[in-house]
């Protein structure tokens, strides 16, 4: 019985040696060739995006309008600015942005949002110029919004894309004058992008801002407005204008 064994193991490892050999063979006596096709195809999206959570860029938020823009390449979303209610002192004074806080309770965050869906890799700009702060006849002389630069984050897409970011600019708005404000180089800020001005953690929080005449919302100071204290008692509005054109500069 041990000897049959043995045989048999033998013819059974001969057989599978043989296998493996012609499988081999047949893999390099290549007979006969032939070529198929893949294809895919993409058509140009000028549909609005949504515009993002920006404490969550991933999800979108249903509360936000935004701006209603057509794409391919379009402007989202747009900061609207409240630098609160202060007292008539007749000094200067730096006046932080006031984040109010919507029915639903968390405060709102300001950003800015770009969707570039041309495929054209030319980059993009967005610029900003405010009007003069004023109520009728009256106007703010020598006012300066400035916002700090942005924290630059992808909308709708978990995977790193740091390597193809745009860029956010801290600037120093006069009136009239045009800024840089963010922009992708060439090859660079496809998709959805978002600059978002989270306040810091020094802000002072709504309890401290009720002895300011602020009765909710959250200091923003990445954002604000100086003045030269020749405010009158009644309330300055401005118009900020921003603008998005292809390629990175002007």
């Amino acid at each position: 019985m041990k000897k049959t064994l043995v045989s048999t193991l033998l013819v059974s490892a001969m057989l599978l040696g043989g296998i493996g050999t012609s499988v081999v063979s047949a893999a390099t006596d290549v007979v006969s060739e032939a070529t198929s096709t893949g294809k895919v195809t993409f058509t140009t999206n000028t549909d609005p995006t949504d515009p993002v959570d920006p404490t969550d860029p991933e999800d979108p938020d249903p509360e936000n309008p935004g701006t209603g823009n057509e794409g391919p390449l379009s402007l989202d979303v747009v900061p609207s600015l409240d630098f609160g209610t202060h007292d008539v002192t007749g000094n200067s004074a730096t006046w932080s942005d006031v984040e109010i806080e919507p029915a639903a309770g968390a405060a709102t965050t300001p950003f800015i949002q770009v969707t570039d869906k041309t495929g054209e890799m030319q980059g993009w700009h967005v610029n900003v110029t405010y009007d003069n702060f004023a109520k009728d006849t009256k106007t703010l002389a020598s006012t300066t919004i400035h916002f700090d630069a942005g924290e630059v984050a992808k909308a709708y897409d978990a995977a790193d894309a740091s390597a193809t970011a745009p860029v956010a600019t801290a600037v120093d708005l006069t009136p009239g004058v045009a800024a840089n404000i963010f922009h992708a180089d060439e090859s660079k800020g496809m998709g959805t992008w978002i600059s978002v001005y989270n306040h810091k953690e020094t802000d002072t929080t709504t309890d401290a801002l009720a002895s300011n005449g602020i009765t909710t919302g959250q200091e923003n100071s990445k954002i604000t407005l100086s003045t030269i204290g020749d405010e009158s008692a009644t309330t300055y509005t401005a118009n900020l204008n921003w603008t998005l054109a292809a390629g990175p500069t002007e």
